[in-house]
């Protein structure tokens, strides 16, 4: 019954697209006579999809009353006399919209058509969209077919599933990109809704990829735990992935041939990714890099020395504490928080004692480093290690003196 529904949706949106392609004017006309009123907001505030924001981790904009003109991208939002978003406009830098959205309303279905300029007064209908409700409200199904100059170019199609009280808990995701595309893939997620009393505790997002290959599985969204705080949720994480990682190297040292370590370095993405990629810098190939360079130092590892493909692991099985603090500092955009963390987790992994997990040299360090942060090697040892191994490695030579402003 899915499929076939799935099947009939796409076929009801490509005649949809075939009747509307040509009928951006008469829409904008239309929607100009039915407007009562506009808001604004700086992100994304609306969307036809069900609980959205939630599932994807980012807050729902609030919409204000005031044009904020000045600001390098915002949406513009019209209102009909029943307060029904009918159309939206996303702004950039122009006088005239980037993207112009009409929201059409029917009894138990929404409809999404979105057009983009091309030259002075055409434009292409990019986005066809629909929701299904059911006669209580709920959304049932939603579909989606985007479109280039070129033609068809992915198809989304969503169902929502709700359990015995009537809370959402299930939805089923599938997106297929059309042959001509060159990043052709067919990807499937089921996201699992999992409550506690009344409560959400948290959404986990099982994906399948076609292309890769692949499943795995990811907590999308945590909710607080009770008494809570930033403190507290800071030293619980602090504790559970210094465990973890410790956990980790030492399962995947056990499945190789021991190698005299230098240097562990955890490498993350603050802004986007959740992985961590840890890499373990063998002595040997820094004794061959100085060897080829004349440099005594640890941006052996960084910089020129080929990283061996036994060096190096990505955790992607996180502790889910590690994984709500990390939606609620990106929600919050609180990225120095999430680096301080790795900093700070990298100075108790130096007070561990790797004996019996990792053969170290006597000046063996871990430290981290964030991709997008871009800072010098020296600068990130200087905030991951403690100042007695630091007062060790610039006496050795391996690390300069920081020079205090």
């Amino acid at each position: 019954m899915g499929e076939n529904l799935r099947k009939q949706l796409l076929r009801e949106l490509r005649d949809r697209h075939t009747a509307f392609a040509q009928r951006f004017r008469s829409l904008d006309e239309e929607s100009d006579r039915q407007i009562v009123r506009w808001r604004y907001a700086l992100s994304s505030a609306f969307d036809l999809r069900a609980d959205y924001f939630r599932r994807i981790n980012t807050r729902q904009a609030v919409p204000f009353s005031t044009e904020p003109v000045s600001s390098p991208h915002y949406f513009a939002y019209g209102y009909d006399a029943q307060d029904r978003i009918i159309y939206i406009a996303s702004f950039a830098l122009q006088e005239l919209p980037v993207s112009a959205a009409f929201i059409l309303y029917a009894p138990n279905h929404v409809d999404l058509l979105e057009y983009s300029p091309m030259g002075s007064n055409a434009h292409l209908l990019g986005r066809v969209g629909r929701l299904i409700t059911a006669d209580d409200g709920k959304p049932r199904h939603y579909a989606e077919i985007a479109y280039t100059v070129m033609g068809e170019a992915s198809t989304t199609y969503e169902r929502y599933g709700y359990d015995d009280s009537g809370r959402l808990s299930h939805i089923h995701e599938a997106r297929h990109h059309s042959p001509f595309m060159s990043l052709r893939y067919t990807y499937v997620a089921d996201l699992l809704y999992r409550y506690e009393g009344d409560r959400l505790k948290h959404i986990t997002t099982r994906f399948r990829s076609s292309t890769l290959d692949s499943t795995y599985n990811s907590i999308t969204y945590q909710a607080h735990t009770r008494n809570e705080n930033d403190a507290t949720l800071f030293a619980a994480v602090r504790q559970s992935l210094k465990t973890a990682i410790t956990e980790h190297v030492r399962q995947y040292i056990a499945q190789r041939t021991s190698e005299k370590v230098y240097c562990l370095v955890m490498s993350y993405d603050a802004v986007v990714d959740d992985g961590i990629l840890v890499t373990l810098g063998y002595q040997k190939d820094r004794q061959h890099w100085e060897k080829d360079h004349y440099e005594y130092s640890y941006r052996a590892l960084r910089f020129d020395a080929p990283v061996p493909s036994d060096s190096h692991f990505t955790m992607s099985d996180l502790p889910p504490d590690f994984v709500r603090f990390m939606l609620q500092m990106r929600e919050e955009e609180r990225y120095q928080t999430i680096r301080t963390l790795f900093n700070q987790v990298a100075r108790d992994l130096n007070e561990v004692d790797w004996q019996g997990i990792l053969d170290v040299t006597d000046d063996f360090i871990v430290f981290a480093n964030d991709y997008e942060a871009l800072e010098d090697t020296h600068d990130e040892i200087y905030n991951c290690v403690p100042e007695d191994k630091i007062r060790m490695l610039v006496a050795s030579g391996l690390l300069d003196e920081r020079i205090q402003d």
